[in-house]
């Protein structure tokens, strides 16, 4: 009887996505935190938006959800000021944050290879675009 094995025999894909999204979003914490000196105090969302734009550009749905929502509770937490009121400015500019996050993430979901399909190859019969001689052939 051969021993069981605990390695799974398939690579699981969605860890080292949501990994990815991670270090990621840190690596934004960390330029925003060194750079924040350059970053304009009315614009805390840009490294944060980059990372999200990455994170969904590389590893999908999942990395630009996960994105995201680690980068929302790094800017509620550390970089916007706490709210005076329910619908202050932070809260509007966090809000337009994650829609956007989640507009690229569902953006990302479309296949890539649906543009170039096989079925549009062009056909040798076909006249090219650039042909100005006659139509029809010469006998």
């Amino acid at each position: 009887m051969p021993a069981p094995t605990l390695v799974k025999k398939h690579a699981d894909t969605t860890s080292p996505r949501i990994l990815f999204a991670l270090l990621v979003v840190l690596c934004a914490v960390a330029a925003h935190a060194t750079f924040c000196v350059f970053f304009p105090k009315n614009l805390p969302f840009a490294p944060f938006a980059l990372a999200t734009f990455i994170a969904a550009r590389r590893a999908g749905v999942i990395g630009g959800l996960t994105a995201t929502t680690a980068s929302a509770f790094a800017l509620r937490c550390w970089f916007l000021p706490p709210g005076a009121a329910f619908l202050d400015e932070a809260r509007l500019g966090l809000g337009l944050f994650v829609a956007a996050g989640l507009f690229i993430s569902w953006q990302s979901r479309t296949p890539q290879k649906q543009f170039a399909t096989p079925d549009a190859a062009v056909t040798p019969d076909l006249i090219p675009f650039e042909y100005a001689g006659p139509t029809q052939p010469v006998a």
